[in-house]
């Protein structure tokens, strides 16, 4: 849960971002294809994947059976991925899934930040102490 709190945070601030430094998508920026292939890709990639689905809808039969069959069948590896004992083969798939799947709603998640007050999105952690 921590995780994916500072996971949604990391990529809202990509979101903040794009919204008050639009000119690093202009080719003045050197670093243009490492921004749109590592920060932009990061945050358009979940609205690929929700196009995919409803897109796959409309497919002639039986290519929208198949298309949307994958597609369940890896939504719902991820989310029995918890269940699976870790030794089991299936564990290997389900795990990759299950981080691909967190990193896709924390994407969706970091929009909040056009939505909610900054104040509420900053949280003080706690810090273990180290006794010497």
């Amino acid at each position: 849960d921590r995780e994916f709190q500072r996971k949604a945070r990391t990529l809202g601030g990509n979101y903040q971002l794009l919204w008050l430094l639009p000119q690093l998508l202009s080719f003045k920026n050197r670093m243009l294809w490492h921004f749109l292939s590592y920060k932009v890709g990061r945050l358009l990639l979940p609205w690929f994947l929700i196009c995919a689905l409803v897109s796959s809808c409309f497919l002639p039969y039986p290519w929208n059976i198949y298309a949307l069959s994958v597609q369940a069948f890896f939504y719902l590896l991820a989310l029995i991925d918890p269940l699976i004992p870790e030794r089991f083969f299936l564990k290997k798939i389900s795990s990759p899934a299950r981080t691909f799947v967190v990193l896709m709603a924390a994407a969706l998640w970091g929009l909040k930040v056009f939505f909610v007050s900054p104040r509420s999105l900053w949280k003080v952690t706690g810090v273990a102490s180290v006794k010497s």
